[in-house]
């Protein structure tokens, strides 16, 4: 078992983890995802903030399309502190649910979880040299 296997088959339901992928013009996008069901191949997530469903490979952390090609690949599987999970957890409900007063804006509680995330999973990274690709 590689080391990355060994750390993604800690993963649950309920865990918030990290991703990133191809952005436009070069850029990197950045997934913040709520993990909703992790079976013996694959991790299901969804992004708290666009709703975009990912399933990565339980060996590698890395989505493969229906193309073929690589998407999203995960870089952090490192816990939130619970204030920045349970805010994560208000986003994700806001934006799934489309009912909340405020609208899609982000409350202050909200936007400082944002940018704790922001620090937080580049400094809590998985190493590539560790991704078993398949």
């Amino acid at each position: 078992m590689t080391a990355i296997h060994a750390q993604l088959s800690n993963v649950q339901v309920g865990d918030i983890i990290h991703g990133t992928y191809p952005g436009y013009s070069g850029g990197i996008g950045s997934a913040i995802c709520l993990v909703t069901e992790v079976t013996g191949e694959e991790i299901h997530t969804r992004a708290v903030t666009t709703q975009y469903i990912f399933k990565f490979d339980r060996r590698s952390g890395v989505e493969i399309k229906a193309d073929g090609s690589v998407g999203c690949r995960l870089d952090s599987i490192a816990p939130l502190p619970p204030e920045s999970h349970a805010a994560m957890l208000d986003i994700d409900r806001k934006y799934r649910l489309l009912d909340a007063p405020e609208g899609g804006k982000l409350l202050p509680h909200e936007q400082k979880a944002i940018l704790f995330a922001a620090k937080h999973y580049p400094a809590n990274p998985i190493s590539d040299t560790e991704l078993d690709i398949v």
